[in-house]
This record gives structure tokens, C-alpha cells and sequence, in this order.
């Protein structure tokens, strides 16, 4: 199992967006701040779930 790890990503303070590295994943983890509030949970539902559309 692969796994890709995210922490502390803190978009608040990325008006463009932050490039991320590209890792072939069966598993992202998202762990510390990645946003402020429930955006981080839109950010993530974007940025992976539409991927696998």
C-alpha cells in the first residue's frame, strides 16, 4: 500500500495554490492544518476525489 502524506499545508496563505508533489497513492493522509475551517474539506474533495472520476 502506498501512501501519500500531507501535513500542514496551511492554503489559507496561498492565494494560487500551493503545487504539490506527484506520487502514485493508494492512500492520502491529510493531517494538521491544510485550511481554515471546512475549506480544507473542499480543497481535499477537489483536489483528490475528482481525480478518480
Amino acid at each position: 500500500m502506498r501512501l501519500h502524506v500531507l501535513s500542514d499545508l496551511h492554503l489559507e496563505h496561498f492565494d494560487s495554490g500551493r503545487p504539490l508533489p506527484a506520487v502514485e497513492a493508494d492512500i492520502v493522509l491529510l493531517a494538521g492544518d491544510i485550511h481554515r475551517q471546512c475549506e480544507g474539506m473542499a480543497w481535499a474533495r477537489g483536489q483528490f476525489l475528482e481525480a478518480l472520476d
